[in-house]
């Protein structure tokens, strides 16, 4: 993340990542989802990866430029 000029942290209930990165000159952004390791420094565990990955897929309907379908 070092490499984007900007970061911003979007922490609210509607939120499209935790954090948003944006190099204007590259074109380029990022949208970065985190937890905080609870269990401490160098133990991972599957939940906190099954939640990102959840996170992240959800996210992707930010990013879509239909309606999204429901049932």
């Amino acid at each position: 993340m070092a490499e984007y000029p900007l970061v911003v942290c979007d922490d609210d209930s509607k939120e499209i990542a935790d954090f948003i990165a944006v190099d204007p000159d590259k074109k380029r952004i990022a949208f970065v989802h985190a937890k905080v390791n609870k269990k401490g420094v160098g133990v991972y565990n599957v939940d906190s990866l099954q939640a990102v990955g959840r996170q992240a897929t959800a996210s992707l309907a930010f990013l879509t430029r239909y309606e999204p379908v429901t049932n």
